[in-house]
């Protein structure tokens, strides 16, 4: 629905009447944009879905949700790929035009990001899902960071492979330089599962909260104002 489409300065609409940003939006936008999808035909999926309440993401097999108080007038959608930009910028003011919906910081820069005012996917109940309580094994956020070492070479795809056993926890990064793996011991009695995950994301969301609740095809952590979930897959025999 969307394409990259130089436009003309003057086609983007002037803001003015500014709104105070949440103090916490730029970091959970680091976050949550990483939920977006990239399938096109699935236009929804590919944006951040700003709402009065909570900004939220989801690509069809992972949803994550940051509750906050924002200002917004109506629920805006923001492709990923332009509102990702804003993590650096430290922007503390937002105005929103017919079109447009613009950040800027303390030093005057303002980056104007495309909006739609369509429906997005009902992500509450989804949320809601409730497992068994399992903490995640110490060091893993260190074995996450190692394995972006590798990951992190696909630009497009940084994402980390997690393998879940009885009492087992593998996690891989893999890059076209090579891969990092490593095992850690958990307390999981289920069957052999496995999914795929940002891998800023995950170490995010373990730095602050230790434990997940799992069943027999999610994966949640819930972290004060964070909700994460994600689909699990069973584990293909051949790479158990």
């Amino acid at each position: 629905m969307d394409t990259d489409i130089l436009l003309p300065i003057d086609s983007v609409e002037r803001p003015k009447k500014w709104k105070t940003l949440p103090k916490d939006f730029t970091s959970a936008v680091s976050i949550i944009q990483q939920c977006s999808g990239k399938d096109e035909t699935k236009f929804s999926l590919t944006c951040v879905h700003l709402t009065s309440k909570w900004i939220e993401a989801c690509d069809g097999y992972q949803a994550a949700r940051y509750k906050m108080k924002m200002e917004v007038e109506k629920p805006t959608l923001v492709r990923k790929e332009s509102i990702k930009y804003i993590t650096d910028l430290d922007m503390l003011e937002f105005s929103e035009t017919k079109h447009w919906i613009h950040f800027k910081n303390s030093s005057g820069l303002i980056l104007s990001c495309r909006r739609w005012i369509e429906n997005y996917p009902e992500l509450s109940e989804l949320l809601k899902v409730e497992g068994t309580p399992t903490k995640f094994p110490k060091g893993l956020v260190g074995a996450v960071e190692k394995a972006e070492i590798f990951s992190v070479e696909n630009v497009e795809d940084n994402q980390v492979t997690i393998n879940l056993k009885p009492n087992r926890l593998r996690i891989t990064g893999r890059g076209a330089s090579g891969y990092y793996q490593e095992i850690k011991n958990i307390k999981y009695k289920g069957k052999d599962l496995s999914f795929r995950v940002a891998a800023g994301l995950f170490a995010d969301l373990i730095r602050h909260y230790n434990s997940c609740e799992i069943t027999s095809d999610r994966l949640k952590v819930t972290t004060g104002k964070y909700s994460y979930i994600t689909v699990l897959q069973k584990m293909d025999k051949n790479n158990a």
